[in-house]
């Protein structure tokens, strides 16, 4: 498929996530006419916990910080932030260039 501007945009910002998150490595991914599929790996140094009886590792999705913020509930460096982030990127470029009326 040949990209038009805000593909080109989706992609650029696609392949900057490992810019942002050190913990992610980018696999496969591709633009379709209105959405996108990509796979993200969160590699095993991401930050775990572990229980102390079991040796079980637990990742960030699953750990609540002590302190919450009661309007954000979204961990960093979990998949929810990285894809938030990056839609967010997206949805700033896109707007920069002209393209007000983007969503997702």
């Amino acid at each position: 498929m040949r990209l038009n501007e805000i593909g080109k945009i989706t992609e650029k910002c696609w392949n900057e996530i490992t810019h942002h998150f050190m913990n992610v490595k980018l696999d496969e991914f591709i633009i379709m006419p209105n959405h996108l599929h990509g796979i993200l790996i969160l590699n095993e140094h991401a930050e775990c916990i572990q229980l102390n009886t079991k040796n079980t590792k637990i990742g960030v999705q699953n750990f609540e910080p002590l302190q919450q913020n009661k309007y954000q509930h979204i961990i960093p460096k979990s998949l929810g932030s990285i894809v938030r982030s990056y839609k967010t990127a997206v949805t700033h470029e896109c707007r920069k260039c002209g393209y007000y009326d983007f969503r997702w």
